[in-house]
């Protein structure tokens, strides 16, 4: 009798574990994916930034020497 009153009594605290270990698992995946998916997007910014400063850089010269 007084097992199954203290499993009675322990039952919402293993109940409110269970799902605060799934929720902040989940929460934790989310910032994951979200956390690489800032990197990707870093690393395109930077590499459009550093296409368009050599695209300055060469703006005006020509591929071929001209011929004399």
């Amino acid at each position: 009798m007084f097992e199954l009153l203290g499993f009675v009594i322990k039952l919402p605290f293993i109940l409110l574990g269970a799902v605060l270990s799934v929720g902040f698992g989940l929460l934790g995946a989310v910032l994951s994916v979200l956390s690489g998916l800032w990197t990707v997007f870093a690393f395109a910014v930077a590499a459009l930034f550093v296409a368009w400063v050599l695209a300055k850089a060469l703006e005006g010269r020509r591929a071929v020497p001209a011929k004399r």
